[in-house]
């Protein structure tokens, strides 16, 4: 090995030795995990490793690979990690000089809500010794959390009648003008061993998305399309492997609307209709409460229960017939919202309580959806549940053209995006955590490969780091798959293609799952511009030891960050670890770098931020709170 080489593995052996002793709020980073391997006449052994690790999900652990070489040669050494486990290296493959002793530190990091086993495989030419370990995991809900919305009920390869990707070519039948003809019964039975098999491989890329979360539609509608009965095969089927982890391995928030086409729109109004929701709820809630985390209890109510229509074309107009309709339609939802809180609190009391997911206005219904939400605030939806529930998509759904190099467009984006005023309409009643079960709804080309993508990646970078910063807990982006020809899509089902918006999602979650925002007045960055979507944006976040910063440029020129990872030290042999990922409107897409910085005296990162670019950079070191961040500079 070469002395660099050596000097780096020195360096990474503090900045774990460093990282053991940090002060932190998680469990286990306190006793750091060290694996202990030999290797003799070229194969690899394991002599000692941890059986658990104690995790919180998100958060990054140390761990400590000390290899021994008991030949007489030198040996490549690589290393990776099996399992939904992430390693984190400057690098996973080595030369070992023989009789020599090393000490390869890596950080571990899970994004999986539930205790699951990884394995640490090292290997030695054709040779492989493995290490298996326990991680037992704490999902907080106090924290970031990222998840999906995808609709596996009744899409792609459930049902042999509805193929995953365009619609087929041909004459399309006439539509149904009546809802009641609509045949819903085979979207009650449960898949077949070979379509169950598919649907599985489907759900599985969720993991590999990095989801903790998954919402899932338990459509009332469906589940009991003739009154009085309940058909559970296919819900059981889908909730039993959005839990697992050979399927989804998410934790469940459960919505439960859409009324069945057997009652009326405002059935809330009726003894029967109460008595018909109220007999839902019990049995739905009562099924599934051993599976299911969060209960949001109707999904857009304002387009998938009254459907104001040509109510919502006189928004504005401010009618006492239109301030009817809207006392109407709150006195409804809170109708229905009391019900369900009431039967949820007695059968699943650990359960948390979503409102229904209130959607953003759609074009031209503004003043009449913005007033329908104060008004079901002013009569007391806030009492009655956890959290709100509010679905975010900045551009509408499907989203129009995502900006692509038109400063004042990307302004007006992220300002959609901003939920600034919702959550003074909130505290002013008093306030409550909320929840995004959708954003996102990006629109892509057709047939959409490589920088056609960037646009939509982008954006969702920036979509779901403004959220996260204001405080959702539960961020799930709509949608994972093409099917039935949406054009929204992270991954295209015929060829398995991930577009780059997939990538970010996943970088997303990687970063900030598990973290709480920062107000930036709490953070010594006088010489960058606020955060006023003007100029340069920075977004902050805290996790354990790790400070994060999220950056992009709105301005038409480049930004040049000059940064100092490393805090005015205290004592010697202080290190930080720093890792840095660049996500471009040009050329490759994503770019990163690892660091370990030990040298009180080291020089600034110097990062030029392009126009438009987005950046993550990530600090895991002694005295976090962005301290670090008093000599920084800008121009």
């Amino acid at each position: 090995m070469s002395s660099h080489g050596r000097a780096v593995e020195r360096a990474l052996s503090l900045a774990l030795f460093g990282l053991a002793l940090f002060p932190t709020e998680s469990p286990g980073e306190d006793a750091p995990c060290t694996v202990v391997l030999a290797i003799e006449d070229g194969v690899p052994a394991v002599r000692s490793a941890p059986r658990s690790l104690d995790m919180v999900t998100g958060w990054k652990y140390p761990c400590t690979l000390e290899v021994v070489n008991e030949d007489e040669t030198e040996i490549q050494v690589t290393f990776r990690v099996e399992g939904r486990t992430r390693l984190i290296a400057n690098q996973t493959g080595l030369a070992i000089q023989a009789n020599e002793k090393l000490a390869i530190p890596v950080l571990l990091q899970t994004l999986s809500p539930d205790a699951h086993r990884f394995e640490l495989v090292v290997t030695c030419g054709q040779r492989e010794a493995r290490a298996p370990i326990d991680v037992v995991t704490r999902l907080e809900r106090d924290r970031v959390a990222f998840g999906m919305v995808e609709h596996f009920e009744y899409q792609g390869s459930i049902d042999s009648a509805r193929r995953a990707g365009p619609p087929p070519k041909g004459p399309k039948k006439p539509p149904q003008k009546d809802p009641k003809e609509k045949d819903v019964s085979h979207l009650t039975v449960a898949p077949d061993r070979e379509a169950g098999e598919r649907v599985l491989a489907d759900m599985r890329v969720l993991q590999d998305a990095g989801c903790q979360v998954f919402r899932a539609d338990l459509s009332w509608r469906i589940i009991e399309y003739e009154e009085g009965t309940f058909r559970w095969d296919r819900a059981d089927w889908i909730v039993r492997s959005l839990r697992s982890p050979e399927g989804g391995g998410c934790r469940l928030v459960a919505q439960i609307g859409y009324q069945p086409t057997w009652l009326p729109v405002d059935f809330p109004r009726t003894e029967a209709g109460l008595k018909a929701w109220s007999r839902w709820v019990e049995a739905v809630v009562t099924r599934y409460a051993k599976d299911v985390d969060a209960w949001e209890i109707w999904n857009e109510p304002e387009v998938f229960w009254f459907r104001p229509g040509k109510d919502i074309a006189r928004a504005g107009k401010s009618t006492p017939e239109e301030k009817k309709l809207i006392e109407d339609y709150a006195e409804m939802i809170l109708t229905v919202v009391r019900t369900a809180t009431g039967i949820i609190r007695k059968a699943d009391p650990d359960a948390m309580i979503l409102s229904p997911g209130f959607v953003d206005p759609l074009p031209g219904s503004d003043a009449f959806v913005n007033a329908l939400h104060r008004e079901v605030l002013d009569r007391g939806i806030l009492e009655q549940v956890d959290a709100f529930c509010y679905h975010n998509y900045p551009l509408g759904f499907p989203s129009g053209k995502v900006p692509l190099s038109d400063p004042e467009a990307w302004r007006a984006f992220d300002r959609s995006a901003d939920s600034r005023d919702l959550i003074d309409l909130l505290e002013s009643h008093g306030g409550k955590p909320l929840y995004c079960t959708e954003f996102g709804g990006y629109r892509l080309p057709a047939a959409t490969e490589g920088p056609e993508e960037t646009p939509a990646a982008l954006a969702t970078l920036r979509n779901g780091c403004i959220l996260a910063h204001q405080g959702y807990r539960g961020i799930a982006y709509f949608e994972l798959f093409d099917w039935g020809g949406a054009t929204t899509y992270l991954v295209r089902h015929a060829d398995a293609h991930r577009t780059r918006g997939f990538e970010a999602f996943r970088r997303l979650s990687e970063a900030l799952t598990g973290s709480v925002p920062r107000e930036s007045p709490r953070i010594p960055l006088s010489r960058i511009r606020d955060c006023d979507y003007d100029g340069l944006v920075v977004k902050a976040f805290s996790r354990g030891s790790e400070d994060i910063l999220c950056i992009w440029n709105n301005d038409t020129r480049r930004h040049t960050l000059g940064l100092r990872p490393q805090a005015p030290p205290q004592r010697a042999n202080e290190v930080c670890f720093w890792e840095h990922a660049r996500f471009a409107l040009k050329g490759e897409f994503v770019t990163e770098e690892k660091l370990v910085i030990e040298d009180r005296s080291a020089e600034d990162l110097e990062v030029a931020v392009e126009p438009f670019e987005f950046h993550i950079f990530s600090r895991l070191g002694p005295r976090p709170e962005f301290g670090w961040l008093e000599s920084s500079t800008v121009r």
